[in-house]
C-alpha cells in the first residue's frame, strides 16, 4: 500500500493538482489505494465504500476512479435484486462514464461509446433515443478506430427509433452503410486482432437490418432520393457498393448511380464495371466507350487485354467484324499464351456469309477460321476442347475434295480468302 501511496503523492505534480485531493488528501489517498486493492481483486462489494467517497469527494485525484470505477459499480448492480437499488447503480454508472470526460479528457470518442453502450445494454429499448445520441458522437469522434461493439449498440438503436417513427427507411440505409465501411476497414487492416468482433458485429447488424436491405427496398429508397444521393458523392459511393453488394446491380438506380460515379471519377475499375453493365444491357456502343476508355486507364498490360477482348466481343455484336478482329489482337499481344482471342477471331470468319464469287470461296471462310482454332489450341491448352469442337463443326462445312478438285486446288497448299478477312488459309482435306 505504501508504494501506492508513493506513486499518488508524485501523480499531484505530474497529472494533477494538489486541489483535487480536496479538503482531506490523506484521506482521499488512504482511499484511492483501499479501493484500488479491492477492485484488482474483483471484491467490488467491499471496494465499493472507499470508491464511492473519492468519487464525491475527490474525483479528480486519480484516473482509477473512473478506470475502476464501472467495474465496480457493475459488480454491485450484478449483485442485487432489488429493483430499485439497481436503477440507482445503473444511472451511476453512467454518471461515472460521463464525469470522467470532465475530470480526465483525451479519450472522449472512446468514453461516450462506453456510455451509449450501458445505456443500451440495461435501458436500451426505454433510453434509446439518448443512447443513439452518445454513440453517434463517439463514431464521429474516433472514425474508423470505432470499436465493434459501439457500431452493433449504434446500429440497435437506429433500429429502436426506426420502431418508434424517429428515422426512415434512408436513415437505416445511411447508418448500415456508414459502420459496414467501418467494419470493412478494420477487417482489411493488417491487424487482425479484433478480427472475430468485427466479424460478429458485423453478423448481428446484417441480422437486425436485413429486412431493410433486400434489393426492392434499396431500389426504391435510392431511386426516390436520387438527387440527395447526387449531392454527397460519398454517400453515392456508399448506395452503389451496397447495391452491388446485395446483388441488385440489374437495377437502372445501380447503372444510373455507377454512371455518375464514373463522370466524377474516372477510373479503370469504374469503367470497367460501367463497360460490363452497358454490356450487359445490350448498349453495345457504350460498353465499347467504356471499355476503351479503361483501356486508356489502365497501366497493366494483363488487364488490358481483358478490356481489349470485351472490346472485341461487343463489337461482333454489332457485326463489326474488323474492329472485332482489332481489338482481339490487340488483346493477343498484351497476354501471350492466350487462346481465346483466336477462339474469337476464328468464330468471326466462320461466321462470314458470302464472302466470293463462287461455291469453294465461300466455304474457304472455314478454313480461315480452322487455322484461328488450331493455332489456339496449339498456345493455349486451356481452350483445347472448345477449339476442337468448332474444328469438327468448321470441317463440314469447308470444302470437300470434290469441289477443291473442281476449282484446281487440290494441290494447293494455301488459298486466298478474300473480303475484309484478307488472308491466306490452309488447304485442309484431310
Amino acid at each position: 500500500m505504501f508504494g501506492f501511496l508513493t506513486s499518488i503523492a508524485l501523480f499531484v505534480g505530474s497529472q494533477v493538482n494538489a486541489q483535487a485531493y480536496g479538503t482531506d488528501s490523506l484521506q482521499c489517498m488512504e482511499k484511492l489505494s483501499v479501493f484500488y486493492e479491492f477492485a484488482k481483486a474483483k471484491n467490488y462489494e467491499d471496494a465499493f465504500e472507499p470508491w464511492y467517497w473519492v468519487y464525491q469527494n475527490c474525483p479528480a485525484a486519480h484516473k482509477n476512479t473512473f478506470i475502476q470505477g464501472p467495474n465496480i459499480v457493475e459488480g454491485m448492480i450484478k449483485a442485487t435484486t432489488d429493483k430499485t437499488k439497481k436503477a440507482e447503480l445503473t444511472q451511476l454508472l453512467y454518471n461515472v462514464w460521463s464525469d470522467r470526460n470532465k475530470y480526465f479528457p483525451g479519450q472522449e470518442g472512446y468514453v461516450l461509446g462506453k456510455l451509449g453502450s450501458e445505456m443500451m445494454s440495461y435501458e436500451g429499448s426505454e433510453r434509446f433515443g439518448e443512447a443513439f445520441g452518445y454513440l453517434q458522437q463517439s463514431i464521429e469522434l474516433d472514425g474508423n478506430s470505432t470499436s465493434a461493439s459501439v457500431l452493433l449498440y449504434f446500429v440497435k438503436a437506429a433500429a429502436y427509433r426506426f420502431n418508434a417513427d424517429e428515422l426512415t427507411k434512408i436513415d437505416i440505409i445511411d447508418i448500415y452503410q456508414q459502420v459496414d465501411q467501418i467494419i470493412s476497414i478494420n477487417l482489411e487492416d493488417e491487424d487482425t486482432r479484433n478480427d472475430k468482433y468485427y466479424s460478429k458485429a458485423s453478423e448481428g447488424i446484417e441480422s437486425m437490418l436485413g429486412p431493410f436491405l433486400e434489393c426492392d427496398d434499396l431500389v426504391k429508397v435510392y431511386t426516390d432520393k436520387l438527387d440527395d444521393l447526387k449531392a454527397d458523392v460519398g454517400r453515392m459511393a456508399r448506395a452503389a457498393n451496397l447495391l452491388e453488394k446485395k446483388e441488385c446491380t440489374d437495377s437502372d438506380i445501380f447503372f444510373t448511380l455507377s454512371e455518375a460515379l464514373y463522370a466524377e471519377n474516372p477510373s479503370a475499375s469504374s469503367a470497367y464495371r460501367m463497360g460490363t453493365m452497358s454490356y450487359t444491357r445490350l448498349d453495345y456502343n457504350k460498353a465499347i466507350e467504356y471499355f476503351k476508355a479503361g483501356m486508356d486507364l489502365d497501366d497493366n498490360d494483363d488487364r488490358k487485354a481483358d478490356y481489349a477482348l470485351r472490346i472485341a466481343t461487343a463489337y461482333t455484336k454489332i457485326d463489326s467484324k474488323a474492329n472485332a478482329r482489332s481489338f482481339a489482337m490487340k488483346a493477343a499481344g498484351l497476354r501471350s499464351g492466350w487462346g481465346d482471342p483466336y477462339l474469337l477471331i476464328g468464330d468471326l470468319y466462320a461466321s462470314t456469309k458470302g464472302c466470293g464469287t463462287n461455291e469453294f470461296e465461300v466455304k474457304s471462310v472455314f478454313w480461315a477460321a480452322i487455322d484461328k482454332y488450331e493455332y489456339a489450341r496449339f498456345i493455349d491448352p486451356s481452350v483445347a476442347d472448345a477449339a476442337t469442337q468448332r474444328i469438327k463443326n468448321s470441317k463440314v462445312h469447308a470444302p470437300d475434295k470434290t469441289l477443291t478438285f473442281q476449282y484446281g486446288k487440290l494441290e494447293a497448299n494455301t488459298v486466298s480468302v478474300g473480303c475484309w478477312i484478307n488472308e491466306d488459309a490452309k488447304v485442309r482435306l484431310d
